[in-house]
């Protein structure tokens, strides 16, 4: 027999014949202790849990980018109101002109308006009124015009003229809050009194 054929037993170290099942001097097992079982008894592996695929990171959502802070000098579109009464239609057929810069010319008098703001533009010897600053941007552009702001307007399109419509004027308007001459005024004043009081 060769004693590649030979079990050893794992109690008393005896050798025996692979064909036995258990140790023909002790008794024992041919498997260690926590393995004695029936020769005829299959033998089954604990089941492994399967791997758990790792956690993918939420993907992260594009950043967007900033928007663009106001500056001082933004646009803003309108319009001229009241170009029909009177002459004005005259007026704007004549004088205006796209890129034309207009006269800006508060009436805080108006007896129907304390937010006027009257639109003129510039002929070669004179000006002429073609209408007013719409109502409702007049009451955000008096309040810059009395604290000092400069606020120009630009004529952005002469509308109409053709048949029976009137001429219109699209405007865009800018304010420039950089330093007004209320500011300046303001300034003087303080700089008055600094003399009149130390000199």
């Amino acid at each position: 027999m060769d004693i590649n054929d030979l079990n050893v037993c794992h109690k008393c170290k005896k050798k025996f014949a692979l064909s036995r099942t258990k140790c023909p001097n002790c008794g024992a097992s041919i498997l260690p202790p926590e393995f004695d079982i029936l020769p005829d008894t299959p033998i089954f592996k604990p089941e492994l849990e399967p791997e758990l695929e790792p956690e993918l990171e939420p993907e992260l959502e594009p950043e967007l980018e900033p928007k663009p802070i106001p500056t001082n000098t933004d646009t803003i579109k309108s319009k001229v109101a009241g170009t029909s009464i009177g002459n004005r239609q005259a007026a704007i057929k004549k004088h205006c002109r796209a890129g034309l810069e207009l006269e800006l010319e508060r009436e805080p008098n108006n007896a129907y308006d304390k937010n006027a703001i009257a639109v003129y533009v510039s002929t070669t010897f004179s000006r002429k009124q073609i209408g007013y600053i719409t109502k409702k941007l007049a009451k955000t552009l008096a309040k810059e015009m009395d604290d000092g702001s400069d606020v120009t307007a630009t004529i952005n399109q002469v509308t109409g003229g053709t048949g029976d419509r009137h001429h219109g004027v699209n405007i865009d308007v800018n304010i420039d809050e950089s330093f007004g001459i209320k500011n300046w005024l303001t300034l003087i004043g303080i700089i008055y009194i600094i003399y009149l009081v130390f000199f």
